[in-house]
């Protein structure tokens, strides 16, 4: 017991919402529309984003495999039959088209790592033996860094991930130029066209 008669995990649990809320309250400027969706409540109004993240998509546009393991990832287009895997300073990259969603589907083949790119706001975990899903919807063209962020051995700082976000225009045709390259490599008999 603490000497005002209050156990000490209950100051650390039960002040801190209280205090968000009063924040939340008194700076509507800050956060915009945050009263108007939850009504001052900062726990509902962070239930409304997590809500509105994890919502799975009924129908992404893109939907790319990712797998880690110690100490690289692999970035797989299954429905296209393209595949890359790397590792070091830029890793594979994973490209998609800007104002589309992307489903990107997590598997780990020996220990727990992370997916993220801050750009995103997201994280998720890919943890063996079990698939677990992230989407998001990119809004500009550009290339986004991230990196592995569970500590999942010891090069685990050389486990980048490179988003590189596309026109739809431009991302259709890195498609066709990838297709081509793994036909030629698949069948030596046939010609790229230049």
């Amino acid at each position: 017991m603490r000497p005002s008669g209050l156990p000490t995990p209950i100051v650390p649990t039960i002040v801190p919402p209280y205090v968000f809320e009063e924040l939340a309250r008194l700076s509507p400027n800050r956060w915009p529309g945050l009263a108007e969706r939850a009504q001052g409540n900062l726990v509902a109004a962070a239930a409304v984003r997590l809500e509105r993240v994890e919502a799975r998509p009924t129908s992404p546009d893109v939907v790319w495999d990712a797998t880690a393991f110690q100490w690289q990832w692999q970035f797989e287009l299954k429905d296209e039959g393209l595949s890359w895997t790397g590792a070091g300073k830029n890793g594979p990259e994973m490209v998609v088209p800007v104002n589309e969603t992307v489903l990107v589907k997590l598997h780990a083949q020996d220990v727990i790592h992370a997916f993220y790119v801050p750009a995103f706001f997201y994280k998720k975990d890919a943890i063996p033996g079990y698939i677990n899903e992230l989407w998001f919807t990119a809004e500009k063209p550009g290339t986004y860094r991230g990196q592995c962020v569970e500590l999942c051995g010891r090069d685990h700082g050389f486990m980048p991930v490179v988003v590189e976000v596309k026109t739809k225009k431009d991302f259709d045709a890195w498609l066709a130029e990838k297709q081509q390259a793994a036909a030629v490599a698949a069948n030596p008999t046939i010609t790229a066209s230049l």
